[in-house]
């Protein structure tokens, strides 16, 4: 009894090994170099160790007296010993098929790597290069890793629970690092850019092999952790995450895959980080709204998405702007708040011209007059009048590039004076017939503006010149008959308004 129990046991042992071995080479290619550490963690020892326990036992009795073994006392003990104590090491083999099942599926790699994660061992990783102990491992690495293996392997499906693993885990380090003090934060900020990277890495590599799953998942588990890092108050991370949107968004629409809501990402975490008062990453996401669109214009080609809906990140741009003086117009009293509305007008500069350059001006026109209209609607309503002089400047500048006839933009700008902007509308109105009459750079001696313009009269110079930041839209060297005429039609127009009201 007892050798057949010996070799009962050491066989299926050894079957119970070699199957975990073909097991643990049929996945290498997918999971290495987890499966160390998980191998560890799935138990096998135990079922080694139980077996191995059972074994020596069954050695040991042979070692007993004979006369002993003829006792029946003893013969019971014995019998009752081995068969309890095989018992206990087969019943460790019921779940063999879900321990086996640990090398074939992703879950319980990544549930591994994500419980493991820690900012402490990331940033002593990406500082040494190397962690000490049993197993090194660095886990964002190893889920890159294994989204990107996914992703040459056409195994959409991992590559998706990879993705939504390096977002757990990324939301995990940034907790970590938020609870870092100033120092170490600061200390620890190339480790955040570096984090980062990784997301660029795979939206590169899942825009040459990803379904469009797999892109989707991307895009919403990059927008999950920037609006995670803004509500954690980490502008460093929230701009990191928002580079990275745009990243993502300009590799797909290299590749012919950018579709609408992948650019309305970067409008979300605007919006978010405007009203977390995050202004530095509101900037960057107005820039990469800019750029993004600069890219698009670049095109050749007719963009379309799968509805056949038109792809306009412009619209996007102007969309923000206009919600951005809706929300947020009892802020632009302050410095900082005001600089972000120059900045939205310096990235608009910077469209324009190129697109001026470029001879797409009729292109930007289709989206650049409702954008303006829609930036005045919403600068009137909210009072800024400023603000509603200045969107009046930019639509009769529009009139003067596009060379068409102005009756589009007068009805744009009357509907601004209808929303409560004719102080801002009639403003713009008396500094462009002052710059015209005066031929110079800044007002008469006896002009006085309707309004006031925190913008430009702020940040005039000892001799009443503008910084180039900082200027009106219409300079007084675009002044020229058209303008003039432009002028008296919108004039007539407000005339007109009035007295009907």
């Amino acid at each position: 009894m007892l050798e057949t129990l010996v070799i009962a046991q050491a066989s299926l042992l050894a079957i119970v090994i070699s199957v975990s071995m073909m097991s643990m080479q049929v996945s290498t290619n997918r999971f290495a170099p987890q499966l160390s550490q998980l191998y560890r963690e799935s138990s096998f020892n135990a079922i080694v160790a139980r077996f191995g326990i059972s074994i020596l036992l069954d050695l040991s009795l042979f070692a007993l007296p004979g006369a002993w073994m003829d006792q029946a006392a003893v013969r019971v003990g014995v019998v009752g010993v081995v068969i309890g104590v095989a018992s206990w090491a087969f019943v460790s083999l019921l779940d063999i098929e879900d321990r086996l099942l640990v090398f074939l599926n992703p879950e319980p790699v990544l549930e591994s790597l994500v419980e493991s994660v820690s900012f402490d061992r990331y940033h002593a990783f990406s500082v040494n290069r190397r962690e000490e102990g049993l197993v090194a491992r660095n886990p964002i690495l190893e889920i890159f890793q294994l989204a990107q293996t996914s992703l040459e392997q056409s195994d959409n499906y991992s590559a998706l629970r990879a993705v939504d693993a390096l977002e757990e885990a990324t939301e995990r380090l940034l907790s970590g690092y938020a609870e870092l003090p100033g120092e170490r934060r600061t200390e620890a900020t190339s480790s955040v850019h570096k984090l980062f990277d990784y997301w660029d890495r795979i939206a590169d590599r899942a825009v040459e092999r990803g379904a469009d799953d797999v892109l989707h998942a991307i895009v919403d588990a990059e927008l999950a952790v920037g609006r995670e890092a803004i509500d954690l108050d980490l502008p460093t991370a929230a701009t990191g995450a928002v580079d990275a949107v745009f990243h993502f968004c300009a590799v797909t629409l290299a590749n012919n895959r950018l579709e609408s809501g992948y650019h309305a990402t970067l409008g979300d975490l605007l919006s978010a980080s405007l009203e977390a008062g995050m202004l530095e990453v509101a900037r960057r996401a107005v820039t990469d709204l800019a750029r993004l669109s600069q890219l698009v214009d670049r095109r050749d080609d007719d963009l379309l998405v799968a509805d056949d809906e038109r792809i306009t990140p412009h619209e996007e741009f102007f969309d923000n702007w206009a919600y951005f003086l809706d929300v947020h117009h009892p802020r632009l009293g302050t410095d900082q708040c005001r600089s972000l509305y120059v900045h939205f007008e310096r990235q608009y500069r910077n469209v324009r011209e190129e697109a001026t350059a470029d001879g797409r001006v009729a292109d930007l026109d289709r989206v650049a007059a409702p954008g303006f209209r829609a930036v005045g609607i919403a600068a009137a309503t909210a009072d800024v009048q400023w603000a509603v002089s200045r969107t009046t400047e930019h639509l009769l500048e529009l009139a003067l590039l596009t060379e068409r006839t102005s009756d589009p933009y007068v009805d744009d700008i009357g509907r601004i004076v209808d929303a409560g902007g004719r102080n801002g509308v009639e403003d713009a109105i008396h500094r462009l017939r002052d710059w015209i009459e005066s031929g110079d750079d800044r007002p008469g001696a006896d002009s006085s503006w309707l309004v006031a313009d925190p913008v430009t009269d702020d940040h005039s110079g000892a001799d009443g010149r503008e910084s180039t930041d900082h200027a009106r839209p219409v300079r007084p060297s675009n002044a020229d008959e058209e303008l003039d005429r432009l002028l008296d039609t919108l004039e007539t127009t407000l005339t007109e308004t009035a007295s009907v009201e």
